[in-house]
């Protein structure tokens, strides 16, 4: 599931990655993916298999949907749009599509597709469903909903602090094999 490991002073040798970066390496396989996917790709040509084990895949898997979750609970909050209307790139106004605001519509977009059981991604670890996924949004939306949006970014950062378990997972056999040196 990540692609390069860093080693951290206190885990004494052993490799260590943050959430940060796993969560949105993950994120960042997802929508190229599901690229793939909008682009026209046939469904049977390609999946995406994101291994590792259940701990690990599971708490990547939860910070990528809770920040889906947040951008979607964002956009009922900032245009009225309900929590369980599919999500499009027209969703937005347009004077509104920014970078970020792109992004955030890819990511509940895919995160949807696989809550719908899209074999696009498949995790090795249980994904929730699109009705638990509203229920998160709406709960955040509730938290979040008079707050500056400077709170909403410290809620984000707040999901994909830490550090993986090392105890988890040995990456170093599999960054021998795959590592790519441009990407490190």
């Amino acid at each position: 599931m990540l692609d390069s490991v860093n080693t951290h002073p206190a885990s004494i040798g052993k490799p260590t990655c943050s959430l940060f970066r796993a969560t949105f390496k993950t994120i960042q396989w997802i929508n190229e993916a599901m690229n793939l996917r909008h682009a026209g790709m046939p469904l049977s040509a390609y999946s995406l298999h994101l291994e590792a084990n259940t701990n690990t895949a599971q708490r990547i898997w939860n910070a990528i949907r809770a920040l889906a979750a947040l951008s979607l609970a964002w956009l009922h909050t900032t245009f009225g749009i309900e929590y369980s209307s599919p999500i499009s790139i027209a969703t937005v106004p347009k004077d509104e599509l920014d970078f970020d605001t792109r992004i955030n519509n890819r990511l509940i977009i895919s995160v949807q597709l696989i809550l719908s059981g899209s074999t696009t991604v498949r995790l090795s670890c249980p994904t929730g469903t699109l009705e638990e996924f509203e229920e998160e949004a709406r709960c955040i939306g509730d938290k979040l909903k008079n707050k500056p949006r400077d709170a909403w970014f410290t809620y984000a950062e707040s999901l994909v602090q830490g550090d993986l378990d090392p105890s988890d997972y040995d990456f170093t056999a599999l960054d021998e094999l795959y590592a790519d040196p441009w990407w490190q």
